[in-house]
């Protein structure tokens, strides 16, 4: 499975039009086709036995002793020892299966678009575009871009005047509907219960600055697997036996997590004015290059991108000037 685009380097526009920009010598970040990605994974699971039911809504989902029960529509009701939930953003389904809702969260928007040539990443920060987060424009191809953000509230007129922006700076025309969907940005208070295990963006298992959640999602994986599988060898599926994947996942990812939404709301503090400031001082103290120059810190790793950060005095000078009134 091929990506479609690759990039070693990242352009980063604040609110007054000021651009940061950094590079690594090897590629950091790769864009791939969803759909592909969905049918590559189908198609491997199949192989060891895993069968799918297309076209067929849950409805509910029930446990007893016996075990649980999946309702479908058109479709006669499934049963089984235990039940992986992993849909992706569903409050409602969660709160209905007793784990709650996670009490944070944001709405994505993206859109394909035609564009004149670019083969930059551009991340675009700003009130007028994306309030309290970021917004991309990531070229896939020669003539195709993706265009999106992130937001809390009012993601189709965000959308719309991003899209507005990039139409005067990179001469785009917008090619696909927008699609849109929720994005965790804390955990659930639970991720287990009898015979009930919740893995991924479903469970909160999300970068809380990004909102990227494939990286702590296949990290948290192996784990609900060992656990189904030790729950299968014990013959016992009660949340007891369950709950050692909750303290597994929380263990490796939690730092990393809170230090995330740490990072969320100093950053949700800041104005436009703070932000332009802010990026004045980075380029002047060359605190992002320091960032970037250290192969031991990954994009993906937040929380050690942080913890990195915090070992930097030119970081505290930054902090002190942007939280000083």
């Amino acid at each position: 499975l091929q990506p479609v685009a690759g990039f070693n380097s990242a352009s980063v526009i604040s609110p007054g039009g000021k651009k940061l920009s950094f590079s690594r010598p090897e590629t950091q970040v790769v864009v791939y086709d969803r759909g592909l990605v969905d049918h590559h994974m189908a198609e491997e699971a199949r192989k060891y036995g895993a069968r799918y039911l297309f076209g067929h809504k849950v409805t509910a989902v029930d446990t007893d002793n016996s075990g649980v029960t999946v309702h479908a529509d058109g479709q006669a009701p499934l049963k089984g020892h235990m039940a992986i939930i992993s849909t992706g953003f569903n409050p409602a389904l969660t709160s209905r299966l007793g784990f709650g809702k996670v009490p944070d969260f944001a709405a994505g928007a993206q859109v394909t678009v035609e564009t004149d040539g670019h083969d930059g990443l551009e991340v675009y920060l700003g009130s007028h575009i994306a309030p309290g987060f970021f917004a991309w424009f990531t070229p896939i191809d020669n003539n195709t871009a993706l265009a999106g953000l992130l937001v809390r509230r009012r993601a189709p007129s965000c959308l719309a005047s991003f899209l507005g922006h990039l139409r005067q700076t990179h001469k785009i025309n917008t090619v696909s509907r927008p699609i849109y969907r929720g994005v965790s940005l804390s955990v659930l208070p639970r991720s287990v219960a009898n015979r009930l295990l919740v893995l991924g963006d479903c469970a909160g298992q999300v970068k809380p600055l990004t909102g990227g959640g494939l990286y702590f999602g296949l990290k948290a994986a192996p784990l609900a697997v060992e656990t189904a599988r030790r729950a299968f060898e014990q013959g016992d599926f009660s949340a007891r036996s369950l709950s050692s994947y909750h303290r597994s996942w929380h263990k490796l990812m939690g730092k990393s997590i809170r230090l995330g939404r740490l990072g969320r709301r100093v950053y949700e503090k800041f104005d436009d004015r703070r932000i332009d400031k802010g990026f004045s001082i980075i380029e002047r103290e060359g605190i992002l290059q320091k960032l970037a120059g250290d192969l031991s810190i990954s994009f993906d790793d937040h929380g050690r991108v942080i913890r990195r950060a915090f070992t930097m005095p030119a970081f505290y000078r930054l902090l002190g000037q942007l939280l000083t009134p």
